[in-house]
């Protein structure tokens, strides 16, 4: 065998491996995409899910505010009332003064919990849209991105 020939087994040795090696990156690539297509999908879905979660929860607040309303209509007229009582109880002279205090303090106390309430289940869905939605659209655009590029690639070949 002359140089010449050695040469081009080497060569042709040489291309073939070359030629595995594009057959595998390629069937690879193409697994890569169907995995970042079903990725893509999912997040989609995910998103959906947590828009219509989203809008539950907000559906759901609209419900509560009658009901934080008539909680503070309560405590009004529940105020007015124990005002009355204050002044029949001075009237006959029964010291119960302690009590309506306490009694006015915890009524101020459920007000301030259900308005404690209401401010985090508002915090929890805006933050719930800030931290899932905004992050979510985000990586679906650069998966999307990602996939254009790809498939840009994959046809100038």
């Amino acid at each position: 065998m002359t140089f010449q020939s050695l040469l081009l087994w080497f060569l042709s040795i040489v291309g073939l491996f070359c030629a595995l090696q594009a057959i595998v990156i390629l069937t690879f690539a193409i697994k890569l995409s169907k995995r970042i297509d079903a990725i893509t999908n999912r997040m989609e879905l995910l998103q959906q899910r947590v828009v219509k979660t989203s809008e539950t929860i907000s559906r759901l607040l609209e419900v509560l505010r009658p009901f934080v309303r008539s909680a503070q209509e309560i405590e009004e007229r529940s105020s007015r009332v124990l005002n009355q009582w204050l002044v029949c109880v001075r009237k006959t002279g029964v010291q119960i003064d302690d009590s309506l205090r306490l009694g006015r303090g915890k009524l101020r106390q459920f007000n301030a919990e259900v308005d404690a309430i209401f401010r985090r289940m508002q915090s929890t869905s805006a933050q719930v849209q800030g931290a899932i939605l905004g992050p979510a659209a985000e990586i679906a655009a650069v998966i999307r991105g990602a996939r254009r590029a790809w498939q840009r690639y994959t046809k100038k070949r």
